[in-house]
C-alpha cells in the first residue's frame, strides 16, 4: 500500500486557497453585506446583522470546524430520533432461495454484504505475509473500478481477548483474497446484533447508550503526519475493547478521472493565485500537488478512485471506563501524527457509516 502516493489531507471538503470553501463564501458574505452597510446611505440594519453573522460563521471553533459547521450541527443532532436500530438478516436469493451474504439495516438504509474472516497465522509484518495481502485487498478495490456502481469494501479489525478478528465485508461483485474464508456469521458480531433481531442505541452527543455497554466513534480524517504504517494497529492494542473499520467505496471510472482532474487543476490555480499575490510557494503545498498528479496518472491507468472512510469504536461497560478509554486512543492517535476527530453531534450517523456495507455513503 506504500508504493503508491502517501494519504493526505481529506478531499471530500472543497477548499480554495487552502480555506474550506463554505468559509470563503461566508466571509466573502459577509464582507459584502458589512461593506454595503457602511458605504451606503440608508442600509437597512438587518442587513448589518447579517453580514455578522455570516462573518462570525466563517470563524474557526473547536475540533477543526468553523461555527457555521457546529450550528448545522447541533440543528441536526436536535432535529433526528434519538434512537438508532440495527437489524442483521439472512436473505435468500429470489431464484435459488440460498443465502446470497448478510442484510445489515439501519436507519431507512439496506446494505447486503459478504462476509470473509482473515486467517491469521501470527503478526502478518513478522512472517512477511502483509505487503502481499495488501497487493491482493488494492487488486480487488481495482477491480470493482470496472464494475456497476455502489461497490463498497470495508475492513473491521477487533480484539477477542489476545487475538484479533479481521473481518472484510464485500458489497458488490469481487472475489476476495485466499486468505479470507466466507464467514457471514461474524457480520453480526461486528454489528453487536443477534440476527434476526433489531438493536436499539440511544444516541447522546458524545457517545452511544447499547443495552450492555456505551460505544463512542471517532473518525480519522488525516494521514499527512503520520510516522508509520502501524498506527492503526497500535490503536487497536490500546484497549480489549477497540475497533477499527476502514472502508472504501470505489468511485466509478468516468467520474474518477472527472474528479482527479479536476482536483489537480484545483491545486494549480490555488498555486497560481497565491504566487500572483506576492506569496512563495511552500514544500508542503508543492509536495501536494505532486500527489495529486501522481493520483491522476494512476486513475488515468485505469486504478480505482476511492471515498476512503477511516473510523474507531471504543467500547465500555460504563461512561468513566468509555472516557479513560476515548482518552488513550486519543493520546496514541496525536502521538502517532494522525488527526481523529471526536464526533460530537454525529455519533448516531457515525455509527451507521463505520458498519459493514458503508449503510449511508
Amino acid at each position: 500500500m506504500s508504493e503508491g502516493p502517501r494519504l493526505g489531507p481529506a478531499n471530500a471538503v472543497v477548499s480554495w486557497v487552502g480555506l474550506a470553501r463554505h468559509r470563503v463564501l461566508l466571509a466573502l458574505a459577509g464582507v459584502g453585506l458589512v461593506g454595503d452597510a457602511l458605504l451606503r446611505v440608508g442600509t437597512p440594519g438587518w442587513e448589518v446583522v447579517a453580514g455578522v453573522v455570516l462573518l462570525a460563521g466563517a470563524l474557526p471553533a473547536h475540533d477543526a470546524r468553523s461555527v457555521a459547521e457546529w450550528a448545522t450541527t447541533t440543528t441536526a443532532y436536535l432535529a433526528r430520533s434519538r434512537w438508532v436500530t440495527v437489524t442483521v438478516e439472512h436473505p435468500s436469493s429470489p431464484s435459488s432461495g440460498e443465502p446470497e451474504g448478510v442484510s445489515v439495516t439501519s436507519a431507512r438504509a439496506t446494505a447486503v454484504v459478504r462476509g470473509f474472516e482473515l486467517e491469521h497465522r501470527g503478526r502478518l509484518d513478522l512472517s512477511g505475509e502483509g505487503p502481499a495481502l495488501a497487493r491482493a485487498l488494492a487488486d480487488l478495490v481495482d477491480s470493482l473500478a470496472l464494475a456497476p456502481p455502489d461497490q463498497h469494501v470495508s475492513w473491521h479489525v477487533r480484539r477477542d481477548g489476545n487475538e484479533l478478528v479481521t473481518l472484510l465485508a464485500v458489497r458488490g461483485a469481487g472475489a476476495p483474497p485466499p486468505a479470507f474464508r466466507p464467514r457471514d456469521a461474524l457480520v453480526a458480531w461486528f454489528v453487536g446484533a443477534a440476527v434476526a433481531e433489531r438493536t436499539w442505541l440511544l444516541e447522546r452527543w458524545r457517545y452511544l447508550r447499547a443495552p450492555y455497554e456505551v460505544v463512542r466513534v471517532l473518525r480519522i480524517r488525516d494521514f499527512t503526519a503520520a510516522r508509520d504504517a502501524a498506527v492503526l494497529d497500535r490503536l487497536v492494542w490500546t484497549s480489549s475493547r477497540v475497533g477499527i473499520a476502514v472502508h472504501v467505496a470505489v468511485v466509478e471510472s468516468a467520474r474518477a478521472r472527472r474528479l482527479s482532474e479536476r482536483a489537480v487543476h484545483r491545486s494549480r490555480s490555488d498555486a497560481a493565485i497565491s504566487r500572483g499575490a506576492g506569496f512563495r510557494e511552500s514544500a508542503r503545498s508543492a509536495a501536494e500537488e505532486g500527489r495529486l498528479a501522481r493520483r491522476e496518472g494512476q486513475v488515468a491507468a485505469g486504478r480505482a478512485l476511492v471515498r476512503l472512510g477511516v473510523y474507531v469504536t471504543v467500547h465500555a461497560a460504563g461512561l468513566d471506563e468509555l472516557r479513560a478509554a476515548v482518552a488513550e486512543v486519543l493520546e496514541v492517535a496525536r502521538a502517532a501524527g494522525l488527526r481523529c476527530e471526536r464526533g460530537a453531534g454525529h455519533q448516531g450517523p457515525w455509527h451507521r457509516y463505520q458498519l459493514p456495507g458503508g449503510l449511508g455513503w
